[in-house]
């Protein structure tokens, strides 16, 4: 069982070899362990945000020489005493100063327990917490970026904000209900309702924002589809600009899937290549067929390649209405491709069903690389900017967490409910009810509102060492 007032430890870098390597240390018995296992060079008493040069040792044997940054209480990252431990970036060494630094008094850390503390002490709030494995497991800039403004506490100052405005209602409504047998109105409720009103906007628009924020997070499925031929192993190799995919003009040369990644504009794509849809007897054609349309059913952008030098064929018309079907529930992204551009072309935009449901068509010639760039920048806009609306989101707080996004709905499912109340002319305590139930939601964004269920499901995806 842990206890607050544990003195943890762990090792802070990655597994594996390296020049240096971080041991750190955290807790009030952080200075005490330290000064039975370290020897410095020069006695010198240890003061905060300083570094200090000379060895670990254990019983007389050294162990390793390190340097060792001290942080004092509430100047440090957990706001507790804490060090960190720069030694040789060795398995065998690291682990040797973790053993010591346990022997003398320390406690294995938890999985985020650095990072949890930073938190129970009120040095960050629970979406910040959530950030910083955000910050480490960020793979593109964009999704830095993002990340960056969690960290940095963007979102919190929104939800604060949003917050403060349901605390005013609230406190109107229950300023009402100590007069309640005068039957007085401290509040307009014009006034109510244009404050329930801007906040259910502003979060109407942040939910909105989970859809990108998950695929800034997590990468966007690009699945590549169409007939045998079409040129999609050869736009799979024009997106990584490098042969990947085994291209011939033999049909179905393609027979199961091939998935790369690679980045666009900050964001990561996980692209699939995957075998050309058509009616075959061969049956391992027929399994990639149909892992084809499985990938299609978990993509969130699809390309739908077409050889512009032939006719638009029944079997493209109806995978093109199927996409389309997808593209109306919300569940893909399709994107037309007439490959083959540089040659003479009998299919155009305005022959295929796209055009009528103003979806993307790009011209692009895959062998010559012609059209990639407008490719790419197509691609990016539909993830960044849903249903073709226009809009900067360069400053836009965006949701990543699946569980600040239910919080939010839950937030204004009951900021729904008072307005509703309030419509009804309802007493002031039935409106102040479904407010504060809002305010809770929104206060388990941050962290006011929490239970040890939540901090644990959140703080054992962490590492050891944060």
């Amino acid at each position: 069982m842990t206890h607050p007032a544990d003195t943890i430890a762990a090792i802070a870098t990655p597994i594996g070899l390296g020049g240096i390597g971080i041991v750190r240390m955290s807790g009030t018995s952080s200075f005490d362990i330290l000064a039975s296992v370290f020897m410095q060079d020069k006695e010198n008493a240890l003061e905060g945000w300083r570094m200090y040069h000379g060895t670990i040792m254990d019983a007389g044997e050294q162990i390793d020489e390190v340097l060792v940054a001290v942080f004092r209480s509430p100047h440090s990252y957990t706001r507790e005493d804490m060090v960190e431990i720069n030694c040789h970036g060795g398995l065998y060494v690291m682990r040797r100063i973790l053993n010591v630094l346990l022997k003398y008094g320390a406690r294995m850390a938890q999985p985020g327990e650095f990072t949890r503390r930073a938190f129970l002490n009120g040095r960050i709030d629970l979406s910040q917490a959530e950030a910083v494995a955000e910050v480490i497991y960020a793979n593109t800039g964009r999704s830095l970026e993002v990340s960056m403004q969690h960290l940095q506490g963007r979102l919190r100052d929104l939800i604060e904000t949003l917050r403060t405005k349901l605390i005013r209602v609230c406190s109107l409504l229950e300023v009402e209900l100590d007069f309640a047998e005068e039957d007085i109105q401290f509040a307009e409720r014009t006034e109510l309702a244009d404050l329930l009103n801007d906040v259910e906007s502003q979060l109407s628009r942040l939910l909105n924002s989970y859809r990108r924020g998950k695929l800034l997070r997590h990468g966007v499925k690009l699945v590549i589809v169409g007939k045998p031929n079409v040129g999609k192993s050869s736009l799979l190799n024009a997106l990584l600009q490098e042969d990947r995919a085994i291209v011939t003009d033999i049909p179905g040369t393609t027979r199961d899937s091939l998935e790369e990644q690679l980045e666009i504009h900050g964001i990561l794509f996980r692209v699939v290549d995957t075998a050309g849809i058509n009616i075959t007897d061969d049956v391992i054609e027929r399994h990639g067929i149909s892992r084809t349309y499985q990938h299609i059913k978990s993509a969130d952008l699809v390309l739908h390649v077409f050889d512009g030098t032939n006719d638009v064929s029944d079997h493209e018309v109806e995978l093109s209405q199927q996409l389309i079907e997808g593209y109306h529930r919300g569940e893909v992204s399709p994107v037309a491709i007439i490959n083959k551009a540089d040659l003479t072309l009998h299919t155009h935009a305005e022959q295929l069903l796209y055009e009528q449901y103003q979806l993307p068509i790009l011209y692009i010639s895959a062998k010559e690389g012609s059209g990639i760039d407008q490719l790419e920048q197509c691609l990016y806009e539909r993830v960044m900017d849903d249903r073709g609306a226009s809009a900067s989101y360069a400053d836009a707080i965006i949701l990543t967490q699946e569980r600040h996004a239910r919080a939010t709905e839950e937030a204004i499912t009951h900021i729904n409910e008072a307005r509703s109340a309030l419509n009804q002319s309802k007493s002031s305590e039935f409106i102040a009810f479904d407010v504060r139930n809002a305010l809770n939601s929104l206060g388990e964004i941050v962290g006011v509102v929490t239970t040890h269920d939540i901090l644990n499901t959140i703080f054992n995806n962490f590492c050891i060492g944060k």
